[in-house]
């Protein structure tokens, strides 16, 4: 069952970036206009988390003083979005806020820290995450920056393997007899798969991902080439 999310927007909007991102990975999303409508919401339904939209400090402090208890079922996470001082995050995570986070926060950043919040009950799929790049084996998708990739069950396949090996590098061979081992190994038939699942994960302007690793290994990270190690 999808995770579900209630965007309570208390004179601001969600960026179109965090509700296009959330939905690619898998979260039903509700939409409340102002703290009387999340409270006739969370009245109807149980949310794994609530993310408030604020203009500004006091509108969110008077919300979470008035409104807190009747916005959220016990145990919800409660993620207050707005551009605040510091003094201005520390009261309102004593006014009950659960986190904090700038307009400007990344999806990736926004996912990850939602996440880390509601701790990925049981049920919901299993997932990969580098930089921007998400993935869920059990429902066989992927997004990057947001955005559902469309690839082949070859190349999601090969995502996966190098996925759960993230980091380190995985050579032709081990490939080849991981995904072709009743077929003569080829090392021109590695490298035509790896080439096509890179351009399926890399068409935004994002910096790669998967790298190539002299003289005969690839890897899927974050890290820039130049600080990889050569395969052995």
């Amino acid at each position: 069952m999808p995770r579900s999310l209630l965007f309570v927007e208390l004179g601001a909007k969600p960026a179109r970036e965090l509700r296009r991102g959330f939905a690619a990975e898998g979260f039903k999303i509700d939409t409340a206009t102002g703290a009387h409508h999340a409270k006739n919401m969370v009245a109807m339904r149980r949310y794994d988390a609530e993310v408030l939209f604020g203009d500004g400090f006091v509108m969110l402090q008077r919300c979470l003083e008035r409104h807190g208890r009747d916005i959220a079922n016990a145990g919800v996470p409660l993620i207050a979005v707005a551009s605040l001082t510091e003094d201005e995050e520390v009261r309102l995570l004593d006014a009950g806020a659960s986190l904090c986070v700038s307009p400007e926060v990344s999806f990736a950043e926004a996912l990850s820290r939602l996440r880390a919040l509601i701790e990925i009950a049981e049920g919901f799929p299993r997932h990969y995450r580098i930089r921007d790049l998400g993935i869920d084996p059990v429902a066989r998708r992927a997004s990057r920056g947001g955005v559902a990739l469309n690839l082949r069950p070859r190349e999601f396949d090969l995502l996966v393997y190098l996925a759960e090996r993230t980091g380190e590098t995985v050579s032709g061979a081990e490939l080849h007899s991981a995904f072709w081992s009743s077929q003569p190994f080829s090392r021109t038939r590695v490298a035509v798969q790896v080439h096509n699942l890179r351009r399926a994960i890399g068409k935004t302007r994002q910096a790669p991902l998967l790298h190539t690793v002299r003289p005969d290994g690839y890897v899927l990270c974050a890290t820039p080439p130049a600080r990889l190690r050569r395969a052995s």
